[in-house]
């Protein structure tokens, strides 16, 4: 906002000027804060007497503005100081008697003040350092017709403090005042006064309750004032494009769970109802009529439903906060906090209608039994599906919608990058996908049962002819089980696959993106001189500190990387401007980077050997190659643009290098980005890159920042701590950024999209699993509970014992490890087929690391020790039903 100088006439002269600006100030943030009702986490309040003409005790003169700041959240006891990072000299009306230069004396009523490391650089002002200024007021020059300040400390903002939201050196030229000191020169010197008010609110406590309230109290804060700018809009634009993705997400993604679980129930209700078959036969012909008989079954499919309901509310309470606590596929952690997960009416909601579900579901084989005994003769021997090829139908569907998927990737990729969601689509094909494969590789295992039987069946012993006849026999009741084992392997290994896929994905890419284990940036100094003409300079810090952190084993390697994108080049008339430049060392950034294998044409250590071999050289990326129309050995002229505080759009170096290498990739170089336009779309763009030697570009360039690239085994917290440990010798250096893969890979785990992801993969693996060893166990003890009669005969006809069992093993090698072989396979098939459509879903921007398909060996390994322990477990449990039966009891039954 502004304040006119004409305002302060109408001021009571008992009123400072500086409170009425913060009164004023203050108006506005009760409004903000009293609509919005969000926890202040800072607040920053700014005033500005700008651009007042000034002159230097040593170097000229020219333009500073005075400032002071404020921050009203500052308790009783404390002050600004906290915020600053006293470089040299002290706080305001500290003394510096002791620091200042000798012969340097501070006028009478000289007024102290601070200036930026920025101000201090460029104008090369130092401690105790005297500056007069002249103003004037409206009409006529005033009497007193300046004032003066001086330095009494030269400061920066306090590294990860909320408070700043801009850098000091945004400001440009400044000068920091007391407050009162600000009243003082206000008084004297009427002139505009501009204030901007930076406030920060908790984000966190925006929630699907209050998000529609913020967003139009927003929304008429902008429209009612024009210098009113906010940054809450974005994140409630991209919080509305997560939620409404992470719902998708879960419909999709637990819908074939859904499915399974109703296979899974009215497996076993069939079973059961089989199992009763000839106890609902005694009841009808004992005269209980049909709508008795079913009214039983749904007051017992109610009550069962009833009693299931807080069970399964608390199971699946207690399983979704587990879930809720994964940062990689089956990776549970205690570091994620879960503590916002609780109950809410949701879950109940959710619960009662899955038991009302549950209840026709597990009436239905009922209701089918007394239609099948009213019309016996279209009872069918052969499944449904495999009579009329729907598993051909199915399958052939689904890779049609995979191809036109295919073809359509790249739309899909952007349309997920601008927020239009997720086609659903794309997860029920891949689940058809998987349920289409299964009953296939079925139908094919029930030929090869048919093969075997005609070429074998006049060869084969009793038992054996037996075993399968038996598995031919029940072909329809056995599908059940073989498609419910399918599709519970194959969706485990699908979603165990697609998570860890997605997961080495972007490691791999934030990997690359790094180059290095570390990534280190300090702060440089910029010297510049003159006004008009002006001269600079970079001053760069001493590198000794680093040899000194290899030496002392803190870096295993490390080296001097400059990464500009000031450089221009030309080649035959054709250029490219914001060029990717980076300076290196050869030996030693081989020794420091790294880079995946398969992403150049060439092992890249042999473009960093033809590097080093040519002076003069240098390797430029593959787009900028096709658009400069160069190629090995051709001649790149090279231009060098002044920083951009220069203001100047002229080089003020040039070169000639010659290409010695083009590379697709290389360490740290990311060859897309993406920009929005004022209309919101979404494009993708591309960066060039040239890489040269380190001596080459000093020599022709001069001093430019680089960045020290480290090879350590130490995390990001460690090296930090020492290297700040190693510049506490000098105040004025200090670390802008450390960049660590292993840390930006933890930032992104824990991302909301991430979380839920490898969440619901989890979630599906383990109860696709669980599923698949109930529903396995009940099915074959039931069925040998049914099958009593059977065996008994069996034994009375002189088979034995041991031929039953290995009738048995041949049951369950056909129906049990075949459809559990084939449900791997489907699962796996899937994985490669559905890979680049499900990459476009969820790492939708373009990399120059391509997507490829992983798979851990452990989660094989995991889900085949788990069928196979409960494979030999049901094994033995039959055996022992078998051991246990009485041929004479057997065959009384059959009488009976």
């Amino acid at each position: 906002g502004t304040v006119r100088h004409e305002e302060w006439e109408n001021l009571d002269e008992g009123v400072d000027i500086a409170d009425y600006l913060t009164d004023t100030m203050k108006g506005y943030e009760d409004s903000w804060d009293k609509y919005l009702d969000l926890p202040l986490v800072s607040c920053e309040r700014i005033v500005t007497y700008r651009n007042i003409d000034g002159e230097y005790s040593y170097r000229g003169k020219g333009q500073m503005s005075i400032m002071y700041f404020e921050d009203p959240l500052l308790g009783p006891d404390e002050t600004m100081e906290k915020h600053y990072q006293i470089d040299d000299g002290a706080y305001l009306y500290q003394d510096i008697s002791d620091q200042i230069a000798d012969g340097m004396e501070i006028p009478e009523g000289a007024i102290p003040c601070m200036v930026s490391q920025h101000t201090a650089e460029s104008l090369d002002l130092v401690l105790g350092e005297v500056v007069t200024f002249r103003l004037k007021t409206y009409g006529e020059e005033e009497k007193d017709s300046g004032f003066s300040v001086y330095i009494n400390g030269i400061v920066s903002e306090k590294e990860n403090d909320y408070f700043w939201h801009r850098a000091l050196s945004e400001y440009n030229f400044i000068a920091i005042v007391d407050k009162k000191d600000f009243d003082y020169i206000a008084r004297r010197f009427p002139k505009d006064i501009y204030y901007d008010i930076y406030e920060s609110l908790d984000y966190r406590y925006i929630t699907t309750d209050n998000v529609d309230a913020v967003d139009n109290y927003i929304k008429q804060f902008v429209k009612l004032d024009e210098n009113f700018k906010q940054t809450i809009t974005p994140i409630i634009r991209d919080f509305r494009e997560n939620s409404r993705a992470v719902e998708q997400m879960l419909y999709v993604i637990i819908l074939p769970l859904i499915v399974l679980v109703i296979m899974f129930i009215s497996m076993i209700a069939f079973r059961i109802i089989d199992s009763e078959r000839g106890e609902l036969d005694t009841l009808r012909n004992r005269g209980l009529g049909r709508l008795r008989l079913i009214g039983m079954y749904l007051l017992q499919s109610f009550l069962l439903a009833l009693f299931s309901y807080p069970i399964g509310l608390a199971l699946g309470y207690f399983f979704g906060k587990l879930v809720a606590g994964v940062d990689d596929f089956m990776g549970f952690t205690s570091t994620i906090s879960v503590k916002d997960y609780h109950f809410n009416i949701y879950m109940l909601i959710a619960a009662g209608v899955a038991a009302l579900i549950t209840i026709p579901i597990m009436l239905l084989p009922v209701l089918l039994f007394f239609r099948k005994k009213k019309d016996r003769a279209k009872v069918m021997t052969v499944p449904v599906w495999e009579k009329y090829f729907l598993d051909v139908a199915l399958l052939v569907v689904s890779i049609y919608l995979l191809y036109n998927y295919n073809k359509q990737i790249n739309s899909l990729s952007e349309g997920v990058i601008k927020g239009a969601g997720i086609d659903p689509v794309i997860f029920i094909n891949a689940t058809l996908f998987l349920f289409a494969c299964g009953i296939l590789m079925l139908r094919l295992i029930f030929y090869l049962v048919r093969l075997i039987n005609k070429l074998g069946a006049k060869k084969f012993s009793p038992a054996t002819y037996a075993g399968i006849l038996q598995i031919l026999r029940t072909r329809k009741a056995s599908g059940v089980i073989s498609v419910f084992l399918v599709m519970t392997v194959a969706m485990s290994l699908f979603n165990a696959n697609m998570a860890r896929t997605i997961n080495a994905n972007k490691q791999a890419r934030i990997e690359y993106e790094c180059g290095a284990d570390l990534r280190i940036k300090e702060h440089w100094e910029l010297m510049l001189r003159g006004q008009i003409d002006v001269s600079w300079k970079y001053t760069e810090p001493d590198y000794g500190v680093y040899k000194e952190l290899i030496e002392d084993g803190t870096f295993e390697s490390a080296t001097k990387v400059i990464i500009d994108d000031r450089t221009v080049v030309k080649s035959g008339g054709k250029g490219a401007q914001k060029i990717t430049m980076m300076g290196i060392s050869t030996k030693e950034f081989g020794e420091t980077a790294f880079l995946r294998d398969g992403l150049t044409d060439e092992h890249w250590f042999n473009y960093l050997n033809e590097l080093g071999q040519n002076t003069e050289g240098a390797i430029i990326s593959s787009n900028l190659a096709k658009m400069l129309e160069v190629s090995v050995g051709d001649t790149i002229f090279c231009s060098e643009m002044p920083p951009k505080i220069i203001k100047k759009q002229e080089a003020f170096a040039n070169m000639n290098v010659k290409v010695v290498g083009i590379v697709d990739a290389w360490p740290g170089y990311q060859k897309y980005y993406y920009e929005t336009d004022e209309e919101g779309k979404t494009e993708a763009k591309e960066n060039y890159l040239m890489v040269m030697n380190y001596p080459s570009v000093v020599s022709s360039f001069g001093a430019l920042p680089y960045e020290v690239w480290v090879k350590t085994d130490l995390s990001k917290d460690e090296v930090e701590q020492r290297v700040v440990e190693k510049l506490q010798s000098n105040n004025k250096r200090y670390l802008e950024d450390i960049r660590s893969w292993e840390e930006e890979l933890r930032k992104e785990k824990s991302s909301a999209i991430i979380q839920i992801t490898n969440g619901i993969f989890t979630a599906d693996f383990m109860l696709a699993l669980i599923l698949c060893i109930i529903g396995y166990m009940i099915y074959w003890i039931t069925s040998i509970r049914d099958r009593e009669l059977l065996f008994g005969i069996y034994r009375a006809m002189g088979i034995s014992r041991g031929e039953i069992n290995r009738m048995l093993v041949m049951e369950q090698l056909f129906l049990s490890l075949m459809s559990i072989l084939a449900g791997v396979l489907a699962g796996t098939l899937a994985s490669r087929l559905f890979v680049r459509l499900f990459a476009a879903v969820y790492l939708p921007q373009k990399h120059n690391v391509d997507v490829f398909v992983t798979s851990y060996g452990v989660d094989l390994i995991r889900l085949g020790a788990v069928l196979f322990a409960v494979i030999i477990i049901c094994v033995l449990w039959i055996r022992r039903i078998v051991r246990g039966l009485n041929i004479t009891e057997a065959l009384k039954l059959g009488d009976d």
